[in-house]
């Protein structure tokens, strides 16, 4: 991507830019209390980490200015919601678009996973995205980032305006969430939502969406409008 630097070290990342970001961030306080992670009472003694950063690109940054796509990216750390080396993963809040449009997420630096979930049909889908592969969110989907292994760095782009419905989040949290247990990952369903299945799938996402962004942006709006 254009107009930042990344670097890696011991699995752990960070953003260099050439001019001043433009962010905000979110520690587990606030997902706690606004209990969108399933495991409340071990989440309560990691507090005060940050769980995830995101930057708007598109507000301080001149390639990415005068676009009616903007782009942010969201720097979501690796870690668990416990003390010990076992627990649910950290998790971006999560959301719904209040605006009837798709949204493409491109990992730009290590793994991680997607979380889907609609409601009418009540499925869910976990899909693992991979370093340097884009994925297609649809409009109707609830949909959140999860830590994999790594520190991750996901670039989204969706249409100015689409705005973000975090109420249906809120109190609530997602059909599934992703534990590690033992060293592995595991998904564990949320008793708030009844007679959700999981479908754990790969990602058939095949186009490119940094490269729709900077070299066919008609093609990428159309997408992201469902034109």
């Amino acid at each position: 991507m254009r107009g930042f630097r990344i670097e890696e070290s011991n699995g752990n990342l960070s953003i260099l830019f050439k001019t001043k970001p433009v962010f905000w961030e979110r520690f587990a306080s606030e997902l706690i209390k606004d209990r969108v992670i399933l495991d409340v009472e071990n989440a309560t003694t990691v507090k005060d980490k940050l769980v995830y950063v995101v930057y708007s690109l598109w507000k301080f940054l001149k390639t990415y200015e005068k676009r009616n796509v903007v782009c942010d990216l969201t720097l979501l750390k690796h870690g668990v919601f416990s003390s010990g080396k076992d627990g649910e993963l950290f998790e971006t809040y999560g959301h719904i678009h209040e605006k009837n449009y798709g949204e493409f997420y491109k990992t730009l630096k290590n793994d991680c996973f997607v979380l889907l979930a609609d409601k009418s049909s009540k499925k869910a889908y976990l899909i693992e995205l991979k370093e340097g592969k884009s994925i297609f969110i649809p409009p109707n989907c609830i949909h959140r980032l999860i830590s994999k292994d790594k520190d991750c760095l996901v670039a989204g782009f969706t249409i100015k305006g689409t705005g973000h419905d975090y109420s249906v989040i809120k109190g609530k949290g997602f059909p599934f969430h992703l534990f590690k247990k033992r060293g592995k990952i595991v998904p564990v369903a949320n008793p708030k939502y009844k007679n959700f299945e999981l479908i754990v799938q790969k990602n058939k996402t095949k186009l490119d969406a940094e490269n729709l962004f900077f070299k066919n942006i008609r093609k990428l709006t159309h997408i992201l409008k469902g034109i």
